[in-house]
């Protein structure tokens, strides 16, 4: 058996496996540290999986520093936020929006003069979604407005991140008013949108959000 298939076996139910989750987190192959980071977040409260969580917002691999981000986002420990901050000047587009998230969901308005002031530094239209996102989850709601407009984005790689983060938005800080009007602009993209990946993306994104409509409207 090998490692990634030793991960897969393992029972996050089973305190033990904290630790040899840690220890597979510390590995030398990059797919084996992010898949033991994915299978730790039951352990996420536990001051041992958060320092090696911090510990791996400084690891060579993008991908294992956007999942540790993502676990400190969903645990909301303010013990990271400097160490986040730092995340915000990565080199990869990617890390810095997942740091951009994870930072407003922590630091909610308190992180809005900082995301302004990266969002004003940026060219890079994939991370300038995140960080339109991340600026209406810490409370500043008037940025969805310039989110919605890059479903108009030449590329459909931005398009296909717009209409997917807009639900994790209205997840996260829900607008009966910006859930229709987000409705209203998604169902017009739907009907001129000809690449399958983005109107995959379009179609999901409705129907998620009408849930949400629904759910909130009765």
């Amino acid at each position: 058996m090998d490692k990634l298939e030793e991960i897969d076996f393992i029972n996050e139910k089973d305190l033990e496996s904290e630790q040899k989750l840690i220890q597979f987190a510390r590995d030398k192959d990059e797919e084996v540290r992010y898949k033991a980071i994915e299978k730790l977040y039951p352990f996420s409260s536990s001051p041992n999986t958060r320092d090696l969580l911090l510990e791996r917002l400084s690891d060579q691999d993008e991908l294992v520093k956007v999942a540790a981000l993502e676990i400190l986002e969903e645990w909301g420990d303010p013990f990271a936020v400097e160490q986040i901050k730092i995340c915000l000047n990565d080199s990869e587009w990617l890390v810095r929006g997942s740091a951009a998230l994870a930072f407003a969901r922590i630091e909610g308005q308190r992180a809005g003069p900082t995301l302004i002031e990266k969002l004003e530094a940026t060219d890079n239209t994939e991370e300038k979604v995140r960080l339109l996102a991340s600026l209406y989850i810490s409370g500043s709601l008037e940025y969805l407005y310039d989110l919605i407009e890059l479903l108009n984005d030449e590329s459909y790689r931005v398009r296909c991140a717009t209409a997917n983060i807009l639900v994790l938005c209205l997840t996260y800080n829900y607008s009966f008013e910006f859930c229709k009007k987000s409705l209203n602009v998604l169902k017009k993209t739907l009907e001129k949108e000809k690449t399958e990946a983005a109107r995959s993306s379009i179609k999901n994104a409705i129907n998620e959000i009408e849930e949400k409509y629904s759910a909130n409207k009765s």
